[in-house]
């Protein structure tokens, strides 16, 4: 979200001082609509909350082992919305919890990491560090969807 929207997007009437006044649903409200899709994208985000309460999956620019509740504070302290608010116009109020996962899904996602890991260290001598993280981005934009497998060794495909 570009500056001129998160200043918008701070100005909505999910703030609890309610400065936007626009409407009286923030479902309307073209700025929120980009700060409900990231809070769904984030609560699509595995947490492992048996252990440590940490993301097992990258969510936008934390990487894996993030708390969920440093989380939830950034969305607070950059978007200023009432959360609460957020959980109830989203429907949504937790993470996936990372075990129950099928295995399929985990292996799919071990493949995605191992793949753009294994391509961007290729790729480092030829790209920027900027052009890398363009790079991931569009390649977990890319596969996301899909359920990757490893080929069959046993034809002797690798």
């Amino acid at each position: 979200m570009d500056n001129n929207n998160l200043t918008r997007a701070r100005q909505c009437c999910l703030r609890k001082d309610n400065l936007c006044g626009k409407t009286s649903s923030c479902e309307l409200c073209s700025y929120m609509k980009n700060i409900k899709e990231l809070w769904i994208k984030f609560c699509d985000t595995p947490i492992q909350y048996s252990k440590t309460g940490c993301t097992t999956e990258k969510f936008n620019s934390f990487p894996i082992g993030t708390f969920r509740a440093d989380i939830v504070d950034w969305f607070y302290k950059t978007f200023e919305v009432d959360i609460d608010a957020l959980k109830k116009m989203t429907g949504r109020y937790d993470n996936k919890n990372s075990e129950d996962i099928p295995e399929y899904i985990k292996e799919s996602n071990r493949i995605k990491k191992e793949t753009c890991k294994s391509c961007m260290e290729q790729l480092k001598d030829i790209l920027s560090d900027k052009q890398l993280e363009q790079f991931e981005d569009v390649f977990y934009s890319a596969v996301n969807g899909y359920i990757l497998k490893r080929k069959d060794s046993a034809n002797g495909n690798r």
